[in-house]
C-alpha cells in the first residue's frame, strides 16, 4: 500500500466541512505551503464524540412502539403510544387493562410485574406509529394482542 506521503511528500489531513470557513482555512494552508493534503469529510461531529446529554428514562419516553412482557409466564403484548410509556403501562396493569386481566389467569406470576422494552421510536405521527406497530406485531407474534385489525389487511409500504 502506497501512502500519499510517499508520493507527494504531504500528509493527509481530514477536516470536517463547515461551509465557507472550511474553504478559507484550506486556502490559507495552501498559501503557507503546509506539508499536508486536506481532505474534506462530511462526518458529523456528533457521530464521532459521545453524547453529553443524559440518557432519557425509559418510563418517560413517548411516540414509541413498545413490548410488555409478563415476568412470570413470559407472555408478551405489543402496542404504541404517543404519551409517556409509564402512563400506558399503568393503564395496562389496571383492572380493565390487558395485564390486569392476564394476572387473574397467570399461575406463574406471584409478584405481578411486567418488563418494558422500546421496539421503535418515531415522531412522524400516529399513522406511522400504527404501521410500525403492525410490523412489530407481525415480527414478534405477541400472545396477548387481541385486535385483528392488520391481520387481513395487506400492508403496503411506498418507497
Amino acid at each position: 500500500m502506497v501512502l500519499d506521503e510517499q508520493v507527494t511528500g504531504k500528509r493527509l489531513f481530514y477536516i470536517q466541512y463547515r461551509g465557507y470557513e472550511t474553504i478559507k482555512f484550506i486556502k490559507s494552508l495552501e498559501k503557507v505551503e503546509a506539508p499536508i493534503r486536506p481532505i474534506i469529510v462530511m462526518t458529523k461531529l456528533k457521530s464521532v464524540l459521545p453524547s453529553l446529554k443524559a440518557p432519557m428514562e425509559l418510563s418517560i419516553a413517548s411516540n414509541v412502539v413498545y413490548k410488555l412482557t409478563c415476568c412470570g409466564c413470559r407472555s408478551t403484548y405489543v402496542g404504541f403510544t404517543t404519551r409517556h410509556l409509564i402512563t400506558r403501562k399503568k393503564e395496562h396493569m389496571g383492572k380493565r387493562g390487558i395485564f390486569g386481566k392476564h394476572f387473574k389467569d397467570c399461575q406463574q406470576n406471584i409478584h405481578k410485574e411486567i418488563e418494558m422494552e422500546i421496539l421503535k421510536r418515531s415522531h412522524r405521527g400516529m399513522i406511522h406509529l400504527s404501521i410500525m406497530e403492525a410490523l412489530c406485531i407481525r415480527e414478534h407474534k405477541p400472545d396477548l394482542n387481541k385486535k385483528d385489525e392488520y391481520i387481513h389487511r395487506p400492508l403496503r409500504i411506498r418507497i
